[in-house]
């Protein structure tokens, strides 16, 4: 929006999503990149966007994703931060299906 502190370069920004904490919240621009913002400070969460994005469960410790090529990972997501960190396990998903649909938050 015209007079956002929130700037996500690249094309407009469609979708978004908060985490489980309200501390963070991540857009969605039709380049298809993730830009995370800590909701208090406005301030991004990492320089560089998120490829695809991470639902965090309702425990603030871990997130699911998907970037549409049939392998859905499970992340340990650190709530002080923002940022999803290790990939805990994977598993098999039909590839590019609704589960990026839901797990994109959209």
């Amino acid at each position: 929006m015209s007079g956002s502190p929130i700037d996500t370069p690249g094309s407009e920004t469609f979708g978004w999503y908060m985490e489980p904490s309200g501390k963070f919240v991540y857009l969605w621009n039709f380049d298809q990149q993730w830009y995370g913002y800590r909701v208090d400070t406005l301030q991004p969460v990492n320089t560089e966007p998120f490829a695809d994005f991470a639902v965090v469960d309702n425990t603030g410790k871990f997130g699911v994703q998907t970037e549409g090529d049939g392998t859905l990972r499970v992340q340990h997501y650190d709530s002080s931060t923002g940022i999803y960190g290790s990939t805990i396990s994977t598993y098999s998903v039909p590839p590019f299906s609704n589960v990026r649909f839901i797990v994109g938050g959209n």
